[in-house]
């Protein structure tokens, strides 16, 4: 086997174990993905120290895994695109995208009894 193809199989290797670790993670107590969704930041003090001054601003955010500390910069004004490279990961990102975004919806509206879609919606 060439170095090229060393690469490959090591690069889907390591991509098919961060895809199997995001649904374990995003249950374990770690990643405390249910006090997020109630309004926790996943950012520590040293990254809030180093740039106070978000809003309006925009990120990049490279290894984004699924995307809480992304979502957290984006609670604090800023224009922001995760990139990652397991495709699990980034589903389970945009999952609590919109999750967050129901959430702030549905705040402003008074708060939801349910929620309905129509048939072939």
């Amino acid at each position: 086997m060439g170095e090229v193809e060393s690469v490959k199989v090591y690069y889907e290797a390591n991509k098919r174990r961060w895809n199997e670790l995001v649904g374990i993670h995003a249950k374990s107590g770690g990643y405390d993905v249910t006090g997020f969704l109630r309004g926790k930041s996943s950012l520590h003090a040293p990254e809030l120290e180093v740039l106070p001054g978000v809003e309006g601003k925009t990120l990049l955010h490279l290894q984004c895994y699924f995307g809480l500390d992304t979502l957290s910069w984006a609670r604090r004004g800023a224009k922001v695109t995760g990139v990652d490279f397991s495709d699990e990961a980034i589903d389970m990102a945009r999952l609590l995208a919109s999750v967050l975004l129901f959430l702030r919806l549905s705040r402003r509206w008074g708060g939801a009894s349910f929620s309905y879609a129509s048939t072939g919606a």
